[in-house]
């Protein structure tokens, strides 16, 4: 990892928000994105459970959308328990994810047996 990519991580985990990295590094906004979460994508568990029980159950392109909108979000973190914790409503309000996201979500993690009744969760 070059000096500019650890910069812009070290400001993206501080809490910078991607228009002031860009500004820090004199590059685009989404060029500083794309630094980041190809960092990130490199750091993230090889055996995510939820991220395989997602890819099963859906084809492969949503599969992919869901994923990418849960990546990096403090309510995920690669952490299918943190993720049971929020409400379903909460998750919804993520860019790309709607009801039918949020109801692919709630099966995986109850075929991970993080929560019990996806039912019951998904009615918060």
């Amino acid at each position: 990892m070059n000096n500019r990519t650890k910069y812009a991580v070290e400001l993206r985990q501080q809490g910078l928000s991607f228009n002031l990295i860009c500004q820090d590094l004199g590059i685009g906004s989404e060029r500083a994105e794309q630094i980041v979460r190809k960092y990130e994508a490199y750091l993230e568990p090889l055996e995510d459970p939820l991220k395989r029980k997602i890819e099963e159950l859906n084809r492969p392109g949503n599969a992919k959308r869901i994923l990418n909108a849960l990546r990096g979000r403090d309510c995920y973190d690669g952490d299918p328990m943190k993720l049971a914790n929020c409400k379903p409503e909460e998750i919804r309000k993520i860019n790309g994810l709607g009801t039918k996201s949020v109801a692919v979500i709630a099966q995986a993690l109850e075929s991970l047996g993080v929560i019990v009744d996806e039912e019951e969760w998904l009615r918060g």
